[in-house]
């Protein structure tokens, strides 16, 4: 195609309404196109049966209403529930470097949260390994309000692992790209009444699909493969939930 005619094309193309970027939309831009061409990333993904997750929130929910006003997500769970797993597996809580990998004396889990103005911020649960329960939902209900509201403080940003969550808008699954700085993110889609096998009898199991997206240049598909698996563990468990 001669290069005039490129050109009209190109210019019918951008004959729209110029949207200029926002500094946090031109920031995610940057930070996403860096971690995309500097890390080589692979995906993992796995269905997890959220039955004892969804019946021990139908108990406990009315306790976190009334007593701290929170409100349970199963998503706390999913922060829970991979903050201690990469305590077990600090390959996947870690930052590459050229000189070695960096294992993170803490798990700092963050939450990939859309704000009020179109832009993107990952508050982060400091210590996610150590807390209950209740002190996730609590401190996860605080720093989404705060991101939303663009009110977030810059030390509440800047994690060790991040989770991203598209269930509330109906996303079956999907794959995201890896916070720069760090070794892996969850996306975590909705949970859905679907046909499984147990037994080898067929029945309808609340499933839930999460994707493991990972920076190849830190960890192998086996190790992630193995975190997977105990995460996926730890969520299915229909008992100890609460020492969990």
């Amino acid at each position: 195609m001669p290069p005039r005619e490129r050109r009209a094309i190109s210019d019918e193309y951008l004959a729209g309404r110029r949207v200029p970027l926002s500094p946090m939309r031109r920031a995610v831009a940057r930070n996403m196109l860096a971690s995309w061409q500097a890390a080589p990333q692979f995906s993992l993904t796995r269905d997890v049966d959220m039955t004892a997750v969804l019946e021990l929130r139908r108990i406990l929910a009315p306790s976190f209403a009334a007593s701290r006003g929170v409100k349970l997500s199963p998503v706390d769970f999913l922060i829970q529930a991979a903050a201690r797993a990469l305590a077990a597996h600090p390959d996947l809580n870690a930052t590459f470097t050229d000189e070695g990998l960096v294992h993170h004396d803490t798990v700092d889990v963050g939450l990939a949260t859309a704000t009020e103005d179109g832009g993107l911020l990952v508050p982060v649960v400091r210590g996610a390994d150590r807390l209950t329960l209740v002190e996730i939902a609590a401190r996860r209900q605080e720093l989404v309000e705060l991101a939303r509201r663009g009110r977030l403080a810059p030390d509440a940003v800047g994690g060790t692992f991040t989770i991203s969550n598209l269930g509330p808008f109906d996303v079956d699954r999907f794959h995201a790209i890896v916070q720069p700085g760090e070794t892996a993110i969850l996306a975590v889609g909705r949970i859905q009444e679907r046909p499984a096998v147990r037994e080898g009898q067929l029945c309808v199991r609340p499933l839930l699909t999460i994707t493991l997206t990972v920076d190849h240049r830190a960890a192998d598909g086996a190790a992630a493969a193995r975190f997977l698996q105990d995460l996926v563990a730890r969520l299915e468990r229909d008992e100890g939930w609460l020492l969990f």
